[in-house]
């Protein structure tokens, strides 16, 4: 009976109060909305791996190389022997598992006297050891034998049903690169989609080995393997790597030491590397750990904010319900009965608001699946991760919103109140003021990160690359092996191109700009010097057209040319290239001989630095030499009128040349602007977010106005009729939150500086943080915040005067 009085009586209060309690019930549910939809977004980052039985005790292994002390390149696909070196001579290594990874792979499949076309990007050869490193158990085949021998592969289901339909492929063939015959001896689960690995075609490393020699299994100085160790639980994985770097440069002392370069390898935790790991040869973009805790803090802020407007309103109106309290402790209520009644409003206004929470959350799934490019679907509703995050906002809201004002408003002295003597406390004025001042700091820290996030992006993208991406169509190309007839076909293609009056220009090359260069070479000197001043390079082989096509300036020597019969024997360097060879000036590098990889190359020229990646990163040494027989990409350069008819030539052309081939494209500047996604999905994400946090702010300090002006209204009616003008009664009624908001920008404005410098130390090239990044958001909330005020100080100032004065 006492649960359902305080219930009831709870339920009318609300009611009576119906515009106070809407601004709660609003503020807290959007709060809460927002506050899901951003953890159900960072559970899924920071889940990565986590399905993984062995996450605790698998480790990447990855490496740094130093030249003369120098850091010069962090591997994740580093040396081929580190991880068999590492359970050969560590107990503590239990077992290790070597992968060889493919930029994509292509073949076909003859079924049924029907030859089926394949390309897939998630290929990649492993050792037999991956079913134990990785607990792959496959759906159907052996473990043990699956991937022994040379040309056989595993496939995911999806795989498997891409290409074989409900037909079983355990020993059906494969056709892939080079020609080879593959025969498909396992099938296995597909990897969900919070693996940092994801392979779909898993070739036996026998098959590397069988092509590449028994470098592929023990080299030191030959990098793109993934090497995974599998240790015991209770080692020290800092320990290790350590020891693994010492015994791996003791081993190699001599080695090393001719090329004067030493290496330290480090143990990535499985479960680390999708948040922080962003190095050369990932297997794809990872996340973000700034970016996630960052929006981790946006969640917190907005729910705080809503808590904390929910104190002050309650707070503010417990003159209001002064007398009402000291009825009941006259009729005998005592203070826990009065506590419990107070609780229970804020649990109605709770659970109201947890209800329209969850509905706003089911509507804007779609959408925000949509924002951040990635499926969350209805089936939230049935995580139990979901409720356990509503239920525990539930209680904390309740606890947090509704202990304070509860014990505020069950401690008043009937005798007091029922004089009509009741005021508003100094320290609960005090608290108000501070509950403000946190909650405008709060919203001026996310609006500054946001125009900052805006401004970085904007930054990276409109800054001058120092190469021309723009109206270039590239076309994505298998590499083909062992086919004679190729050059030839490619040549023949690239003039009929030409011939097509909608295309400027074409080039081949392994590599367009937008990414790092696969190809890296070590041991690159001028013969005039020693092995150990030998250095790494990016290396991206093009052909004549390549210079001219991209617009890359010449600031020394010349580009390859036809006319030059030896330019197959040539290189040019970029400006970073030429400095870390040594050389200032540029002039007296040309004509130097250099020793690359067993032959010796001409220098003929030195090309001004241009962003081969994005402005994350610092300009990269490079390497130009012509290209040999085999191409990564042809790009196009083509007029944007009639673009779809260009389009469907070049690609008409393209089946009539190389009909075996899938036909892919792709626009250069998309492609290069790709760098950024994660950047804009994390303006975009932060500026929709901050701008609901600034919402809820701005909702409480319209109802907090609106209260505090209806309590001043005599005194307004008063001023008015001893002359006091309308602009000075909205000076009076709105200086108190000027202040309050002035306080918020000077404790908010250094928190957002210091939280954005950390931010923008991930880039290379960063916008400088002028000091409108931080007025301007400041000014603007403080005239959101003046605007909620202000409104509410004209009706009272424009209120009839007897309604006023009125006393009864």
């Amino acid at each position: 009976m006492m649960f359902k009085n305080y219930l009831i009586t709870a339920y009318r209060n609300l009611r009576k109060r119906f515009g106070y309690s809407l601004i709660n019930i609003l503020g807290l549910a959007t709060g809460m909305a927002v506050c899901i939809l951003i953890l159900q977004y960072v559970n899924f980052e920071l889940s990565y791996d986590d399905f993984f039985p062995n996450k605790e005790t698998v480790f990447r292994i990855r490496q740094d190389r130093y030249d003369k002390g120098e850091l010069s390149t962090q591997w994740v696909s580093g040396c081929a022997a580190v991880g068999q070196f590492a359970k050969t001579n560590f107990p503590e290594v239990e077992d290790f598992v070597r992968l060889r990874g493919a930029s994509a792979i292509y073949g076909y499949i003859n079924e049924a006297g029907q030859e089926k076309s394949l390309k897939e990007e998630r290929a990649y050869s492993a050792t037999p050891s991956i079913f134990n490193v990785f607990s792959i158990d496959l759906i159907h085949g052996d473990e043990n034998t699956a991937l022994n021998d040379p040309f056989q592969l595993i496939i995911s289901e999806k795989i498997a049903k891409k290409y074989f339909g409900e037909e079983d492929p355990i020993g059906k063939t494969m056709t892939l690169d080079r020609n080879s015959k593959f025969t498909v001896t396992g099938i296995f689960p597909d990897f969900p989609d919070n693996s940092h690995f994801r392979g779909e075609i898993i070739i036996s490393y026998a098959t590397v080995v069988d092509w590449q020699g028994e470098g592929a299994e023990n080299a030191w100085n030959w990098d793109g393997f993934y090497n995974y160790v599998k240790i015991n639980p209770n080692t020290d994985y800092k320990v290790l790597e350590k020891k693994i770097t010492e015994a791996a440069n003791e081993q190699n002392k001599e080695d090393w030491g001719n090329y004067n370069h030493s290496v330290v390898f480090y143990l990535q935790p499985l479960t680390d590397i999708h948040l922080y790991s962003d190095f050369i040869g990932e297997f794809e973009p990872g996340g973000n750990g700034n970016t996630v805790y960052f929006l981790l803090i946006i969640s917190f802020f907005v729910i705080i904010i809503a808590w904390i407007n929910y104190i002050n309103l309650s707070t503010a109106r417990s003159v209001d319900r002064a007398r009402e309290v000291g009825v009941r402790k006259v009729m005998g209520s005592n203070k826990q009965s009065l506590i419990y009644q107070f609780i229970m409003e804020t649990a109605l206004t709770n659970l109201i608001a947890i209800i329209l929470a969850g509905c706003i959350v089911v509507l804007a799934l779609p959408y925000f699946s949509d924002l951040i490019g990635r499926e969350i679907s209805f089936t939230i509703l049935q995580e139990a991760n979901f409720w356990i995050v509503l239920c525990t906002m539930f209680f904390i809201g309740t606890i947090l919103a509704g202990i304070y004002p509860a014990f505020v408003l069950s401690s008043f002295t009937p005798v007091v109140v029922l004089k009509g003597k009741m005021r508003n406390s100094r320290h609960g004025i005090v608290l108000r003021k501070g509950l403000v001042v946190f909650q405008f700091a709060a919203s001026i820290v996310l609006m500054i990160g946001t125009v900052v996030v805006y401004q970085q992006v904007n930054y990276m993208q409109t800054q001058d690359l120092g190469v021309n991406i723009e109206q270039t169509l590239v076309l994505d190309v298998p590499m083909i092996w062992g086919d004679s007839t190729y050059p030839s076909r490619a040549e023949a293609y690239k003039h009929e191109l030409k011939s097509n009056p909608n295309i400027s220009e074409v080039a081949f090359s392994t590599e367009v700009p937008g990414r790092s260069p696969g190809w890296n070479a070590g041991g690159i000197r001028l013969v005039t010097e020693d092995e150990k001043d030998s250095k790494q390079y990016r290396v991206i082989a093009v052909d004549y057209d390549f210079v001219d096509m991209f617009g890359l300036e010449v600031v020394e020597g010349r580009k390859f040319s036809e006319e030059y019969p030896n330019d197959k024997n040539a290189v040019l360097f970029n400006e970073a290239g030429a400095k870390q060879l040594g050389f200032e000036n540029y002039n007296e590098m040309m004509g130097e001989e250099l020793f690359f990889w067993g032959d010796t190359f001409q220098i003929v020229g030195v090309l001004k630095n241009y962003h081969q990646s994005s402005l994350q990163h610092d300009f990269e040494p490079l390497i130009f030499r012509m290209s040999g027989e085999n191409h990564n990409y042809y790009s196009i350069k083509v007029n944007t009128a009639g673009l779809s008819g260009t389009i469907a030539e070049v690609e008409k052309l393209w089946k009539s040349y190389f009909p075996e081939k899938p036909f892919e494209y792709f626009f250069l500047d998309d492609r290069f602007n790709q760098n950024y996604a994660k950047d804009i999905l994390f303006g975009k994400v932060f500026l929709i977010f901050s701008s609901l946090a600034l919402l809820i702010a701005c909702m409480g300090l319209f109802g907090l106005a609106s209260y505090t002006t209806s309590q001043r209204t005599k005194e307004i009616g008063i001023r008015k009729i001893l002359g006091a003008t309308i602009s000075s009664i909205l000076m009076l009624l709105s200086r108190e939150f000027t202040i309050l908001v002035l306080i918020a920008f000077v404790i908010g404005a250094p928190i957002s500086y210091f939280l954005m410098d950390l931010w923008l130390q991930d880039f290379a090239y960063k916008t400088p943080m002028s000091w409108w990044l931080f007025v301007l958001p400041g000014v603007t909330i403080l005239f959101i915040a003046l605007l909620s005020v202000i409104s509410q100080a004209l009706k009272a100032a424009f209120a009839n005067l007897s309604n006023s004065l009125r006393y009864e």
